[in-house]
């Protein structure tokens, strides 16, 4: 049986965010994309659960200085209006993880 080869995968540093450059960051991302890119980005914050006094504690131990805004973060609506330039690429759009993020798949 003939394995398959992976197709080109570039996937950024989890560092990388899109605030405060979102269209350019996108429109980077998916000019470098071969075939597909597929983007998954937080709605919701931990704090934001039920437990939010551990939530924001694991939240606090696991910040890393200078990899995030904690003042920023997409709603919904906000992440529709970013791919809206890409909607005759869309293949897929819906939120996953109970809600806390949604995925977005754009064919090239």
């Amino acid at each position: 049986m003939k394995r398959r080869a992976f197709p080109d995968l570039a996937a950024p540093h989890p560092g990388c965010k899109f605030y405060p450059d979102v269209d350019e960051v996108l429109g980077q991302l998916f000019g470098a994309a071969l075939q597909r890119l597929i983007v998954s980005e937080s709605v919701k914050s931990l704090t934001q659960s039920r437990w939010s006094c551990l939530s924001r504690i694991v939240a606090w131990g696991t910040h890393v200085e200078g990899m995030s805004n904690d003042h920023f973060r997409f709603c919904p609506e906000g992440l529709d209006r970013l791919f809206n330039p890409y909607a005759a690429h869309l293949r897929h759009a819906r939120e996953v993880c109970g809600g806390r993020d949604w995925l977005y798949v754009l064919d090239k």
